[in-house]
């Protein structure tokens, strides 16, 4: 089968000027939505894809995974011994006398207010140091 001549023309023609891919993913619901119409020739950066794509991002929030890990290890273990002197405590609560289960219940609670106070301690450098990467994410991107 021949084919005319200014068919194929016509053909190239109406795939050279349809939309590429660019077209397409701007207008996809995947990411955020834009007030006003599409621009031509402008293009959207998103700065949560730049840095969850770019090297420098994946690096930054691998290493703020490898942070986060260790204090939650840190402050596991720092629980787990508390944690062991409770149920002692409960276990042994009913053969002790009044001042003695005031003074374990004071003892316990002062060491649970130190966990409590280096848990908070770690999630505040832990959102410091995600700052302080964020930056230098957006300075180097």
């Amino acid at each position: 089968m021949r084919m005319n001549r200014p068919l194929i023309t016509l053909a190239v023609l109406t795939l050279a000027g349809a939309p590429g891919p660019a077209v397409f993913a701007q207008s996809s619901n995947n990411g955020p939505q834009m007030n006003g119409p599409v621009v031509s020739g402008v293009c959207f950066l998103s700065r949560e894809a730049v840095f969850a794509n770019a090297k420098i991002g994946k690096a930054a929030t691998e290493r703020l995974k490898q942070l986060a890990t260790q204090a939650q290890s840190d402050i596991d273990a720092e629980r787990k011994p508390l944690d062991a002197d409770v149920q002692s405590y409960r276990s042994q609560a009913a053969s002790l006398t009044a001042d003695q289960r005031q003074s374990r219940e004071q003892a316990l609670s002062q060491r649970m207010q130190k966990v409590q106070a280096d848990q908070s301690q770690r999630g505040r450098e832990l959102e410091a140091t995600r700052e302080k990467a964020l930056a230098q994410c957006s300075a180097a991107t």
